[in-house]
C-alpha cells in the first residue's frame, strides 16, 4: 500500500522546523520540499527503497520531480536533510530562478544585467513572458523549465532589454 501524502507531511511536521525547509508546513501537501514549487509531489525515499529503505512515511520527503532527481541516493538518512536545508528555496517560486542565474553566471562568466544599461523599461512583464513563451520549451515529461534553459532565457531577455533602449 502506497504512503500518503497527509501521513508524509503529519509525520515530519513535529519533527523538523519548516524554517530550513522549502516551504512551510501548511503548504507541505502542495509545494516541494526543497525548492518550494507549487506542483505535483512525489513520494522520495529517504533510503532508496532498493537499497533496504521503508516505503513508510519516515523515509519519506515531499519533492518535485525536479528535485526528485537531484535527491541523494545513500543509505544514511542524515544525507537528504542535509541536502535539502543547505539547497532549500527561501521564497516560493524564486529557488530555480537563483539557480538559472548562478547557472547564467557560470556559461555567461558574469552576473545577469551587469553591463550596458538597462533603464526602467514599462513592459518587462511582457518581454518576460514573450521570451518563456516563444524562445524555450519545457522538455517532455519535464515539470519546469531546467536551469540552463532559465538562464538563456534570462540572458535572451537581457539582450531584449538592451535591444530596447
Amino acid at each position: 500500500m502506497t504512503t500518503k501524502i497527509p501521513d508524509i507531511v503529519s509525520y515530519w511536521m513535529d519533527k523538523k522546523d519548516d524554517s530550513s525547509l522549502g516551504m512551510e508546513w501548511r503548504d507541505a501537501h502542495e509545494r516541494c520540499w526543497r525548492c518550494g514549487h507549487k506542483s505535483r509531489l512525489e513520494r522520495c525515499h529517504i533510503i532508496p527503497k532498493s537499497i533496504g529503505g521503508a516505503d513508510d512515511p519516515f523515509n519519506l520527503v515531499l519533492l518535485c520531480n525536479k528535485c526528485h532527481k537531484e535527491a541523494p541516493n545513500i543509505n544514511d538518512s542524515n544525507f537528504i536533510w542535509q541536502w535539502i536545508e543547505s539547497n532549500h528555496g527561501i521564497m516560493y517560486d524564486t529557488y530555480w530562478t537563483l539557480r538559472a542565474f548562478a547557472e547564467f553566471e557560470k556559461v555567461f562568466g558574469r552576473k545577469p544585467f551587469s553591463v550596458g544599461r538597462f533603464k526602467k523599461v514599462k513592459n518587462i512583464s511582457k518581454i518576460i513572458e514573450k521570451n518563456m513563451k516563444d524562445t524555450a520549451i519545457v522538455h517532455y515529461g519535464e515539470s519546469g523549465f531546467n536551469t540552463s534553459t532559465l538562464a538563456s532565457i534570462v540572458k535572451k531577455i537581457e539582450d531584449d532589454l538592451i535591444l530596447a533602449n
